[in-house]
């Protein structure tokens, strides 16, 4: 069966994990719709799905804003995310409808500071369930497949025939937002920040309240 016929069919069940099954926008918005019916799954992992897009994202939003079972949201390394899908995520923060704790959105690579300043920091200044926010390598030297040639060779250089692309990233940008919005934030304890070397974590704006900022 399907991820989503799963969710959907077992009543009882508490973690789903979709790792790296080339999960499509189409296979996302099902999981997406399944999920507002459900109560009882807690943990969603969604990692490594190159195909999964914005309109996935914009899916699993819209679950996001009427499932308040779901603790966990997995969405790392997933290429085609970009600031558009990472907005939807962001605006459904708001809104506290969800009893999201967990959220990973690691190592994709179309993210910009626009998701950050314009979304993700103005959620956090709003959201009480949130825990931990991993926001890892997103400005790592070189993207998806460079990075599994380096993992595997210890060498930058090309994977299965392609060329590793430099990824826009974030900057200081992100983290003064980021530090801003943790002023106003009662809820945030762990905030990873680790493998985007485009920003100084020796500036003073990293010195921000007890959040724990994870950076190597």
């Amino acid at each position: 069966l399907a991820p989503a016929a799963i969710i959907h069919r077992d009543r009882e069940l508490v973690v789903a994990e979709a790792e790296a099954i080339e999960c499509e926008s189409h296979g996302a918005v099902c999981i997406g719709r399944a999920l507002e019916r459900n109560s009882t799954l807690m943990k969603l992992d969604l990692s490594f799905n190159e195909n999964l897009s914005d309109k996935g994202a914009t899916e699993l939003a819209e679950m996001l804003r009427c499932n308040s079972t779901l603790k966990s949201l997995d969405l790392s390394d997933n290429q085609n995310i970009s600031d558009g899908g990472i907005g939807q995520i962001a605006n459904a923060l708001s809104e506290n409808k969800c009893g999201l704790t967990f959220l990973d959105l690691s190592y994709n690579g179309k993210m910009t500071d626009g998701a950050v300043t314009q979304s993700l920091a103005e959620a956090i200044k709003v959201n009480t369930t949130l825990k931990n926010l991993a926001l890892r390598g997103v400005s790592r030297e070189f993207g998806f497949d460079g990075e599994r040639s380096f993992a595997a060779t210890g060498e930058i250089g090309s994977c299965c025939g392609k060329t590793p692309s430099k990824r826009p990233g974030l900057t200081d940008d992100s983290a003064a937002a980021l530090s801003d919005a943790l002023a106003e934030n009662e809820t945030l304890t762990t905030l990873d920040l680790a493998q985007n070397t485009r920003i100084s974590f020796n500036n003073t704006f990293m010195q921000c309240r007890s959040c724990l900022w994870t950076t190597n």
